[in-house]
Order: C-alpha cells, then structure tokens, then sequence
C-alpha cells in the first residue's frame, strides 16, 4: 500500500510567498511513503482512513470547500485526473510563477493544465532535480522534444518544443536504489524564452500565458457542441466511459473542457502539442 503524508507542516519555504497573496490555500502535496499491507480490495477503499491522509494543517478558506475532500491515490482508480468541479478551484490567473523553471525533456509526453501526469525518476539529472525542487516550490516543466523519426531525439536548443505548463510535484515516493514515482499536476501554459542552465539539469526562463476569450458566448456554444460529441462516443463504451463521463459534464469552462478532451482523447503527443500551444 502507499500513503501519503503532509510536506505542509515543514514551513513556510515550501509555499511561494506569491501563492499566499493570490489567495491559494496550502497545498496538499506529500511524501509517498511505502508499506508492507497489501491494497484494500476496491469495495473498502472509500472507507479506509490511508486512502485520505491528505490533509491541511489549518481549514482551507470557505470558497474553496471542495479543498476538504480532494484526495489523490495512485491505487484508486475512481480518482479524478481533473477537478469535479471548476467553482473556486485555485489556479488564478493572478498566481505568480517563478521566473525559471527546471525542464524535465521527455519525447512524446505533455501535460495539460488541472491535468495529473504520473513520471518514473530515473536518471541522475533528473533525480537531483526534483531533490532540489522539493526543497523550494515544487515547480517544473516538461519539455516536450519534437518528434523524430528515427525515435532517437536529440536534446539540443532547437529540438524543444517552447510551450509547456508550469506543473507543481503534488507527490514523491523515493526507493532504495534512488529512483522516485512522482505524480505532477499542471498549473498553467507557459513558454520557453530561454535557458539559464544546461547541466545538471536544464533550467529555462518562462513567461506564463493568459488565456484571453474574446467571444464568450461563441466558446460556450463550442464547448457544448464538443461535449454533446464526447460524451455520445464515450457512453458505446464501458463503465469508464460513465466514470469520465460525469467528470467531463462537471467542467462549466470552456478552456477546462478542451483541455480535458485534448489530454484524454487524443492520444499522440505530438498531435497535443499545438493544442498546448493554443
């Protein structure tokens, strides 16, 4: 079994001070820690106290009362990838991120903001710098390289796809041998202007993008028409298709529900990308 514990209770350092001005409850991020106890079968998960340790050390404020009951497990399957609901969900417009970021380069993945992305740490680069990003904010980014058809990509300047999303490490589990399973969860779109550091890792400078919606009413009508479609595809299928279901009907906003659909249905990295970089 895996459960997970508070990274809250070591300070204010591991919260942006920025974070605080925008109104952004603390994270329930945490330390995966692993045990000898086999999971509960799923009939018992709901009801088994492990399964919701995420915890806050003081109340969340009252206009994000889903913050209560967020839970996240990498052995329950019903946990939802997105929010079930867009109302207060804090990923303000107004939060600051930092000036630079540490860049994870991985072919053919991307993550979407609200969107969850579970990564294998192998590498020793890669190792150091989520040590490092644990002790300070627990931003990175994935950088995306562009496709190669020889399957071997090349991680110079060029090959780097520049939109990417500010993601916060919301959970770690460190083994033996050094290697780590980390969940990330999206923030917001971001593009590479530059790089600060190439080795150990590579560190680029961002500039985080606004979303700006000129016709409201005409992206409303939009989304409803993609979600009439994904939905009608989605329930020939099995209880799954149900499961997402509920989740996709739950998002009000037109941006939340494309990029929902951009992170689930389409299954090529290099087909997402310019979806990313809309």
């Amino acid at each position: 079994m895996i459960l997970f514990r508070s990274l809250n209770h070591a300070g204010p350092s591991l919260q942006p001070a920025s974070w605080h001005a925008a109104g952004i409850p603390p994270w329930p991020c945490g330390i995966l820690r692993e045990t000898g106890e086999k999971p509960p079968p799923p009939e018992k998960r709901r009801s088994l106290p492990s399964f919701s340790c995420f915890h806050f050390p003081s109340a969340p404020p009252a206009k994000h009362p889903e913050l209560h009951n967020l839970r996240c497990s990498v052995e329950d399957r019903d946990s939802p990838i997105f929010p079930k609901a867009d109302a207060g969900f804090p990923f303000p417009h107004s939060m600051m991120l930092p000036n630079a970021v540490p860049v994870m380069l991985l072919p053919q993945c991307n993550v979407f903001p609200r969107g969850l992305l579970p990564l294998y740490i192998f590498e020793p680069r890669y190792r150091t710098m989520v040590a490092e990003a644990l002790k300070t904010d627990r931003i990175i980014c994935v950088g995306t390289l562009r496709e190669c058809p020889d399957g071997h990509c090349p991680e110079g300047d060029d090959n780097i796809h520049e939109h990417s999303t500010a993601a916060v490490i919301r959970a770690c589990v460190s083994h033996a041998d050094g290697t780590s399973h980390l969940v990330l969860q999206g923030l917001r779109r971001v593009r590479f202007t530059g790089w600060e550091q190439h080795h150990p890792f590579r560190v680029a400078r961002i500039e985080p993008l606004i979303s700006q919606d000129s016709e409201p009413e005409a992206s409303r009508r939009a989304a409803a028409c993609l979600l009439k479609r994904v939905l009608r595809l989605m329930r020939k299928n099995s209880e799954l298709g149900e499961q997402l279901a509920s989740r996709l009907e739950a998002l009000t906003d037109p941006e939340h529900l494309a990029d929902f659909v951009a992170a689930h249905f389409v299954p090529e990295a290099h087909l997402r990308q310019p979806l990313l970089a809309m």
